[in-house]
Parts: C-alpha cells; structure tokens; sequence
C-alpha cells in the first residue's frame, strides 16, 4: 500500500486535489530504534527555523507528526485491526463512508473517492475544491499583507476576491477565520472613513483630497462585504 498508493506518483496527485489524508502508523519508535531504512530521518529547519528530524519515507512529516496522527480518531476506524487498512470518511460527519481489509490499488481507491465526494457533494452542498481552498487561504495572506502595510484599497479588493471565492456557501460553515479577516479589515476602513469625514467638512485642497479617497476605497469595496459602510457618505 506504501508504494502502490502513498508513494504512486498518480495517486499522490490526484490526492493533493481530492482528499485530505490521515495515516495510523505504528512501530515507527521500533523501527528508529532498531536503524530500519523505512524509519530513517534526515535533519532540516521547519517554517519556524527549528531544526527537526524529518522522515525519509514521508519527507514533510516529522516523527512527532506521525505520532500525533496516531492520536487522532483515525485509529477506530479499522475495527478488526487489519494491516493495511484503508477507510473514507466523511469529513462534516466523521461517519465511515466505505473500507478496504488488506491491500488496494491506487485506482480502487481513486474511484471510490470520486464516488464519495459525489455523495459529500449532494449531502453538504457547496462542496469547495483544494484548488480554491488554495486560492482562499491567499487571498487571506494578500489581504492582511496589504492591511499591514497600510494599502487599504488594496486589502479591500483582496477580500472582495476572497468573498467571490466564497460565494454560495453558508457564512456558519466559514469559521472563525473568515469572520476575524473581514473584521480586521472593517476596523481599519471604519476608522479610514471616520478621518475622512472629518477632513470632508474642511473646505479647499483637503476636502477634495477626501472626497477622491473617499471614492476610490468604495470602488475598492466593491464585492467585499464592507459596502455598508459607506452608506453616510453617500453622494460624496
């Protein structure tokens, strides 16, 4: 199953778009012990610059991540206790969809996937694909990047491309991290447009430097979620 699936170079992209993985390992501290080739490790820094031992045989996870996955439910998923075991579940639910006792083709495997997100699709409808997933989780990175750096339009047409990518689905299902983005960036625009409606009862220079501002961030807004902010100035 290691190599027929996990590492079948088919499988392993057909995986990065259609599911979300969870392995049960077990023996891995033996293996370690005892120097077996499929427990090596080799030594390189993670995304917050500590050095870590990371798994040949699994290059992005560490042997403290196969241990917490051996925490998680995916262990009671395999009643009998057959090695290998393999099981779909699903994600809303945690309810098993379908398993396999012993050893299966990555083919077997990709077509009872397809199946399932089907059934997924009908029961929790709207279903986000991984690439979107992707694009959701940069559009964040641009929005706070520019709110950052103090390039307010710029964050708020970020977080307008990240409403379009939402779209359709339920605002409930969205968890917290949408709903702290969208809040950060109405906490800067409030206090944007409070100074501006400020400088917009100055007369001259001033008031039509605002006013342009003014109607370049609700061009920006456009799409964001954030257009009722602008309601009191509205005619500007």
């Amino acid at each position: 199953m290691h190599r027929s699936v996990l590492q079948n170079r088919g499988y392993i992209q057909f995986a990065a778009e259609n599911t979300v993985e969870v392995m049960s390992l077990s023996g891995l501290e033996t293996g370690i012990q005892r120097k077996d080739p499929r427990a090596a490790t080799y030594e390189r820094k993670d995304e917050d610059g500590r050095v870590r031992a990371f798994l040949v045989e699994y290059p992005n996870l560490t042997v403290e991540d196969i241990q917490a996955l051996r925490r998680s439910p995916a262990p009671r998923y395999n009643e009998k206790g057959t090695i290998p075991h393999t099981a779909i579940v699903d994600p809303w639910t945690l309810e098993k969809i379908r398993d396999w006792n012993g050893a299966i083709s990555a083919g077997v495997l990709q077509e009872a996937v397809l199946e399932a997100r089907k059934q997924l699709a009908r029961d929790h409808e709207p279903v986000l694909g991984r690439q979107d997933w992707r694009k959701l989780q940069e559009t964040a990175r641009e929005t706070r990047t520019a709110l950052a750096a103090g390039e307010l339009d710029e964050a708020l047409r970020a977080l307008a491309g990240h409403h379009h990518l939402l779209r359709g689905v339920p605002r409930e299902r969205l968890g917290p991290a949408h709903a702290g983005l969208e809040a950060e960036v109405a906490e800067a625009l409030r206090f944007r447009l409070g100074a501006l409606r400020r400088d917009l009862k100055e007369d001259g220079d001033r008031a039509r430097s605002a006013r342009r501002e003014w109607k370049r961030l609700e061009r920006a807004a456009r799409g964001s979620g954030l257009e009722a902010l602008f309601q009191e100035g509205a005619g500007l």
